[in-house]
């Protein structure tokens, strides 16, 4: 042997401390990552889950027409609103956090579903419930299957599942502490606020913090996290694991091959069978329950114990599955015993036989789907864009069983859309060849510009958006051309009006994007307003415009004027229907008795902080573009959040606005014609 061989000793002592170095680091991963992550997925399902108690403790009475036919159709559609905004975003959610810091990006979408259900508790009616319930959906979309390309940063195949099956369990033990907690609210007398509402709160507020909580206590990647890992650790993970890709990159050709990798469309076909019994099981399991005898509250209570016992089999079964490194033998024989819990829910009618059946669901259900991620995941998928895009086409393939699960809700609402599509199709039918060929331009237009996006990437596009952005900052004159832009976008029928508002942000940021704003919608309003009026002198152009000073829409909302005033215009000013440029015209049509144009004037200046949100999200869009390159990650995530954030804010506002001036404008007609049934039925 040569002096420079290692002796066998030599080596085994190396190896041994190699070993120890490796599982002292999994240690510190798993005390790092696992809790804080599995507390978020507990609240994200408690959120989630939080409907179906939520239903039991008043909500369908207060808040969707009671516990009538329409009541329980309205519940159903709340539910379905979830899944369907759920299956939209996740897609495209794994691929657009490679982009971002991590932490952050994880961190802002549980501090955000958190803040939705939180939101759920101030409802009042069906459209503010189904907004909290659609946004909610969308955040824990881009939470999830983030979590699951997450850990895979950091743990090895042979580790993956195990992990993930720690981490879904945590959905069993949230399905039983979503009934203790539902339990003991119910319990409460006389609170200030509704039983229902003390749920939301208890179950939303929580994730905010545990938002806030990720952002600062877990890593980033792994070859950007020097605050939690040494540069031998770091080595050590990049080692085990690989090297990651860098934040903001997306090899396209891994995309186009997740997309056309049969494996990825096979498990999505074994999960969507899956997710089918856990979408309803996790939704109506409590009233399933009640079915069987119990009251309300002891309903709730009933459902703790059959998830408790679900988690303990989802991280047993995955133990022994990552021991044997065998994952389809332990899903088969977790499914045999849930569809053996279908049987006995079918086939009895003993309450003691289907509660006992009930057990069985969810011991199958849970540890199956935890296998089948672990199974995709670990093993079967390449680069981590193919991973990303991969997984998010697998979720979505999955999630679209929960629409099989609200069949009867869906059929419902089908039957209503196809009524809008029918009245959709008449009034195509009734435009002229000139509308029609514009309509079909614009939707062209469109599609052209997707195309383009995607060939040429979104950060070059901002980029050159931003270079121009900055010449016309440099133009002595720049804000007239904006203004002029606005002037001329707020004659009726052309487009782009809210955009251009954008693009004051996005040109001279918040505020100071607000000036140019606020004066091209001024003079273009006062344009359209005193031109239109003085065309209708003509008897060719009188003749035109009666068609929508005669429509019962308007006739309307000028006897609504008539009662309410100029408070009602600047409400209407303020409100997104009709838009902006429509509504010029259409005030332009009342009598100058109804309407003056120094009434007109100053309702269109109260109006103008409507204009705040649009020019601050294009202020963090100029942001995003980075044109200096100064932004690191976490500054890009804030952003994103920002206009998250506008967006949503905006949209609430809108709704609330619109909402507030239909039910004016309502009253009025009630007030006026109490009998008037054609003009009341217009405005439903």
């Amino acid at each position: 042997m040569t002096a420079s061989t290692p002796s066998l000793e030599t080596r085994l002592r190396t190896d041994t401390a190699d070993k120890l170095t490796e599982r002292r680091l999994k240690l510190k991963l798993d005390l790092l990552i696992l809790p804080i992550l599995t507390i978020d997925y507990f609240f994200a399902q408690l959120d989630r889950q939080g409907i179906g108690n939520a239903k039991l403790q008043g909500l369908q009475q207060d808040v969707l027409d009671g516990s009538s036919a329409g009541g329980s159709d309205k519940y159903g559609t709340i539910v379905s609103l979830f899944f369907v905004s759920y299956i939209i975003t996740q897609p495209f959610g794994v691929l657009l956090s490679k982009m971002f810091n991590m932490k952050f990006f994880i961190g802002i979408n549980v501090f955000l579903f958190g803040l939705c259900a939180s939101l759920e508790a101030a409802t009042f009616n069906f459209s503010s419930l189904a907004a909290c319930r659609w946004f909610l959906g969308h955040f824990e979309a881009l939470f999830g299957p983030v979590v699951v390309y997450y850990l895979t940063l950091f743990y090895t195949k042979k580790e993956i599942a195990m992990r993930i099956s720690i981490w879904f369990g945590i959905a069993a033990i949230a399905g039983a502490f979503s009934g203790a907690i539902a339990y003991g609210v119910q319990t409460i007398e006389q609170p200030a606020i509704k039983h229902w509402q003390i749920l939301f709160l208890i179950e939303g507020l929580p994730a905010c913090v545990c938002g806030l909580l990720t952002m600062v206590l877990t890593p980033d990647r792994p070859n950007s996290s020097s605050m939690w890992f040494s540069e031998q650790e770091r080595s050590l993970i990049i080692t085990r694991v690989g090297k990651p890709d860098a934040t903001g990159s997306v090899n396209r050709k891994h995309v186009i091959s997740a997309l056309i990798d049969w494996k990825v469309y096979w498990a999505g076909a074994i999960y969507f069978c899956l997710n089918n019994a856990l979408s309803s099981t996790s939704v109506y399991l409590p009233a399933i329950v009640k079915s069987l005898g119990y009251s309300n509250a002891s309903a709730q209570l009933h459902v703790v114990p059959p998830y408790v016992v679900a988690a303990g089999v989802t991280i047993g079964v995955a133990l022994l599955s990552d021991y044997v490194q065998l994952r389809g033998p332990f899903m088969v024989l977790v499914t045999a015993i849930s569809v053996a819990g279908y049987a006995i829910l079918i086939g009895t009618n003993t309450n003691e036989a289907k509660y006992a059946g009930v057990f069985l669901v969810v011991m199958g259900v849970y540890p199956s789907i935890a296998m089948i991620n672990g199974w995709l995941v670990g093993t079967n998928l390449g680069s981590e864009t193919k991973k990303a895009a991969g997984m998010g086409l697998f979720y979505a393939i999955g999630q679209i069983t929960t629409m099989v699960s609200l069949n009867n809700t869906l059929r419902e609402r089908y039957e209503e859309l196809r009524v809008l599509l029918d009245r959709a199709i008449e009034y195509y039918k009734a435009l002229s060849t000139t509308s029609k060929i514009l309509l079909w331009a614009v939707a062209g237009l469109h599609q052209i510009l997707g195309v383009v996006i995607w060939l040429v990437g979104p950060k070059k596009i901002f980029g050159y958006i931003a270079n121009i952005a900055l010449e016309l900052q440099n133009l002595p004159f720049g804000w007239l051309i904006l203004v002029s832009c606005l002037v001329v976008a707020s004659f009726p029928p052309l487009i782009g009006y809210g955009m251009l508002i954008t693009v004051c942000g996005f040109v001279y940021g918040f505020p100071f994007g607000i000036l140019p704003a606020a004066a091209g919608s001024i003079t273009g309003a006062t344009v359209v307003f005193q031109l239109s009026r003085a065309l209708q002198k003509s008897a060719f152009w009188s003749s035109r415009l009666s068609a929508l000073s005669n429509s019962p829409k308007w006739r309307a909302i000028s006897l609504a004027i008539t009662e309410r005033g100029i408070g009602l215009v600047v409400l209407l000013r303020l409100c997104p229907i009709p838009p902006w440029v429509y509504s010029n015209l259409g005030f332009s049509l009342l009598p100058e008795e109804q309407l003056s144009y120094w009434n007109f004037l100053l309702a269109t200046l109260l109006s103008t902080p409507r204009l705040f949100l649009h020019v601050f999200i294009g202020s963090r869009l100029f942001n995003l573009s980075d044109p200096n390159q100064e932004l690191d990650g976490t500054s890009k995530m804030i952003d994103i959040a920002s206009i998250v954030t506008g967006m949503t804010l905006s949209t609430a506002l809108g709704w609330y606005v619109y909402k507030t001036t239909m039910r004016k404008i309502k009253e009025s007609v009630h007030d006026v014609y109490d009998d008037n049934e054609s003009l009341l039925s217009e405005l439903r």
